[in-house]
């Protein structure tokens, strides 16, 4: 069978391609469609199309007439242009959230569109439309208030009794030769200005609220950089504690990767920095502990506890 003359079958089958019979089609279907204008840059055989309100009210179904052309598959249809051969008329229908709605699709971008020579069709994409709010949204998970409630009444208790929280700061004599003089004397200068009171405020705490991330890493500052862009560098950091042990910070050199790591504090200073160094501020084995390890190496002048 020739390709004109299975148009014409098709066009016998059809009976009448109107409007009318779809509203009346997406009527009996338990529908309620209205018919009104439609934007006027839609391609349309009509200025009118038949609106189908989607539940929720935040999205419509359009249908209209148009020119369709057969598709490479049995059974599908796209729109025509003029150029094309065996053109007949038929429906679409558009599918698009209202422009109010938040993050919406606009007039001109409709989220999708079916075409089809019979009424039947149309209706069927029309209602399968109808739990779009199911199939193109997401439900976020939400933390049960009690629950919520819960964890950040710990997650507050941890962060005002943290001003008691020992940091520690040590720094690896072996690391510090690493750095030229120049990364040794900014170290120097980070050392001298470290917020202490801030940094056990917002160093973070596990999923209950209630305790530091076990070694969780905190990022401080870049004092070298890699070699290659995707290696590691010589980083100014803070660590939480090991499992199992005394909750304290550490504050040390650490040869990491900085690209991808999850904290990092080089572009907000004021979460870790302030003016002169907190008064008492711990090293290793604490201000005035024989054997407290110090900051000094190949350019320091003298040690710092």
């Amino acid at each position: 069978m020739s390709h004109s003359s299975a148009i014409m079958l098709v066009m016998l089958e059809l009976g009448e391609v109107s409007l009318t019979a779809a509203e009346r089609a997406l009527r009996e279907a338990g529908l309620d469609p209205v018919v009104r204008d439609i934007p006027s840059h839609w391609r349309a055989a009509q200025p009118r199309g038949v609106w189908v309100r989607m539940p929720g009210g935040d999205a419509h179904a359009v249908v209209i007439l148009t020119r369709v052309i057969p598709g490479d598959r049995l059974g599908t249809w796209h729109e025509a242009d003029s150029r094309a051969r065996g053109i007949v008329s038929g429906y679409g229908v558009n599918f698009f959230e209202n422009v109010s709605r938040p993050h919406g699709h606009s007039w001109s971008g409709i989220a999708a569109r079916a075409y089809s020579v019979f009424v039947d069709d149309i209706v069927a994409a029309v209602r399968e439309w109808t739990g779009w709010e199911s199939t193109w949204s997401v439900t976020p998970v939400v933390e049960p208030a009690r629950k919520r409630d819960a964890r950040l009444r710990r997650l507050a208790v941890s962060k005002l009794e943290g001003g008691a929280l020992p940091v520690d700061i040590d720094i690896d004599p072996l690391m510090l030769s690493l750095l030229d003089a120049a990364q040794a004397s900014a170290l120097r200068s980070l050392l001298d200005t470290l917020f202490l009171p801030g940094i056990r405020w917002r160093f973070p705490r596990d999923r209950t609220g209630a305790r530091l991330v076990n070694r969780g890493r905190v990022l401080l500052h870049e004092c070298a950089p890699p070699a290659h862009s995707s290696g590691k560098g010589l980083w100014l950091a803070v660590d939480g504690p090991a499992p199992g042990t005394t909750p304290r910070l550490v504050v040390r050199l650490a040869h990491t990767a900085g690209r991808g790591a999850f904290h990092r504090w080089d572009r907000i200073p004021e979460y870790w920095r302030t003016g002169p160094h907190e008064p008492g501020a711990r090293t290793l084995a604490g201000p005035h502990e024989p054997g407290a390890r110090t900051l000094a190496g190949p350019h320091e002048a003298g040690p710092r506890t």
